[in-house]
């Protein structure tokens, strides 16, 4: 999507008599304070892990402990995709502690056997 300037499209007399620059204004400033907000934002991060030596699945899926930075969401997948685990897990064992020294550990949401 190509965004347009207002001031080649609309006659400068109609933007003399109507706010437009001042909305225009204010739109910038929101999209700038609701990327800041997004990076700062913090939830729990979700993902799979790769399994070796299972029959019965190739991934299973682990969440972190506690909210994570969305800022470090793509370092932990980039850690976590070097990642496999091997057979008989349970739900809620430690996968990965105090993953990027971040204080975070990746739990197991499900069991694994054989």
């Amino acid at each position: 999507m190509q965004c347009v300037n207002l001031n080649e499209v609309i006659p400068e007399e109609y933007l003399k008599k109507t706010n437009i620059r001042q909305i225009e204004e204010s739109s910038s400033s929101i999209y700038k304070n609701h990327n800041s907000f997004i990076n700062n934002m913090e939830q729990v991060y979700t993902t799979i892990i790769r399994v070796k030596g299972s029959k019965y699945a190739n991934v299973i899926p682990v969440k972190s402990n506690k909210p994570v930075s969305m800022n470090l969401w793509m370092d932990i997948s980039k850690a976590l995709s070097r990642l496999r685990i091997g057979i008989h897990i349970k739900a809620g064992d430690v996968i990965c502690k105090n993953i990027l020294n971040t204080g975070v550990d990746i739990v197991c949401t499900k069991d694994l056997k054989g």
